[in-house]
């Protein structure tokens, strides 16, 4: 057996690193187990195994880990995490993104059987995917109305491609209503088929919040859409049913609105790019049929062949006023393009700045015209018996003590 057969201890720990890093099976494991040998650290790291009756698994929490549960031993526990090996030991582990106490092992046991559902039949397949559309016209947004995610994603794509438009199909995000109108709206975006790209997504939460877009139906509509999908749930290590059958899965909704558009200040950056090589070009092309034309001029002086030397001259004018010609056409038009997408930016903006100034103007001429001080300063009082307001004389008695309140103070009252 040659030498060269043989691998380094470090080549193959490597080697089964890479293979389940790789692993998407392997990105986002559900375990449930009990913790034994448990020890955090002084830096805030918790290390402890997990196990059943047959076997364990080495885990660890990190202290930047969002989790308020302390990690005892002899607790059982339900784990969210992802496996990954130690490359120095050779050993791996799961690194824990979330953990609470055993108590949601059905609504686990259901997300990987659905899982494994759609797996096995094909859903998650990557030769599915579609591609984004690289210049949108319109994108479609199914999330809550009432939520952040839609102004995350609107701001976001207003600094980076002010040119699109964003169409929101408003959608309960968690609750018994939620998978149905998720189904809805996802339907009637590509019945309407206005849009060319659609995020789908919420922001961050628990599991049970999450659930809508763990559910079949859910995923069968994100898959069945002619629309590419951005499914865009929660933070970065929430995963979901919906983020595996959908064309993309974006961390979050703020990451969803960057995939989606291109950005303004590269396009910008690229044509003028684009120009610098069309001038590089052209200077040499001319400075080629320059040579060329000098070449040509020494084989016609040579041979004093005059006429024949008169009309090569008026070709080579002709074609370096058509190649002057177009490369000026060419760079005039980027430069009418961005000229557009520069006025286009600043006039959104000013709108932008009018509505607002609009919005501030409205509410506070309300806010006055509600003002009860300024009613009374008319002459207008508030009458009162034993704290209720007087509305009509149905409301005192005759001796009844009464309470007038007026601009300046109050005034007491029989009432005869």
């Amino acid at each position: 057996m040659s030498q060269d057969s043989f691998v380094t201890v470090s080549a193959l720990n490597l080697y089964i690193k890479n293979l389940i890093d790789s692993d998407t099976n392997l990105f986002r494991v559900y375990i449930k187990g009990e913790v034994s040998n448990a020890k955090t650290y002084s830096s805030g790291h918790t290390y402890f195994t997990l196990k059943d009756d047959k076997s364990q698994i080495p885990a660890v929490l990190f202290a930047r880990t969002n989790v308020n549960l302390k990690i005892t031993s002899g607790m059982k526990v339900l784990a969210v995490g992802r496996v990954r090996v130690y490359e120095p030991d050779g050993k791996y582990q799961i690194i824990i993104e979330n953990i609470k106490e055993d108590g949601l092992g059905e609504l686990y046991e259901k997300l990987e059987k659905i899982k494994k559902e759609l797996s096995d039949a094909g859903y998650f397949d990557p030769s599915h995917k579609r591609p984004l559309v690289k210049f949108p016209k319109k994108i479609g947004v199914v999330t809550s109305k009432s939520g952040a995610v839609i102004e995350d994603i609107k701001n976001i794509i207003k600094n980076r491609y002010p040119l699109v438009e964003i169409i929101l199909y408003p959608s309960s995000v968690q609750g018994e209503n939620a998978v149905s109108e998720l189904v809805e709206k996802i339907e009637y975006a590509n019945m309407k088929n206005e849009v060319d790209t659609l995020i789908v997504g919420r922001g961050g939460g628990s599991l049970e919040d999450l659930w809508a877009f763990n559910e079949k139906r859910v995923a069968l509509a994100v898959y069945n859409s002619k629309i590419p999908v951005i499914s865009a749930v929660g933070h970065e290590t929430d995963y979901t049913i919906c983020d595996f059958v959908a064309d993309l899965r974006a961390e979050t909704p703020s990451a969803a609105a960057v995939a989606a558009t291109p950005n303004i200040i590269d396009l910008n950056n690229q044509i003028k790019h684009d120009i610098d090589i069309l001038k590089h070009n052209y200077n040499r092309i001319l400075e080629a049929k320059t040579n060329k034309l000098n070449e040509i001029e020494k084989v016609l002086i040579f041979n004093s062949p005059k006429n024949r030397l008169d009309r090569l001259s008026d070709k080579f004018n002709t074609l370096i006023k058509d190649l002057d010609k177009n490369i000026r056409n060419v760079i005039d038009n980027k430069k009418l393009l961005l000229d557009n997408l520069t006025e286009k930016n600043d006039i959104n903006m000013n709108i932008l700045f009018e509505y607002k100034k609009s919005l501030f103007e409205q509410y506070s001429y309300r806010l006055k015209n509600l003002n009860p001080l300024d009613i009374m300063d008319k002459g207008f009082s508030i009458v009162s018996v034993n704290g209720n307001i007087v509305k009509s004389i149905n409301d005192v008695k005759k001796d009844d003590l009464i309470d007038i309140k007026v601009t300046d103070g109050n005034i007491k009252a029989k009432v005869e």
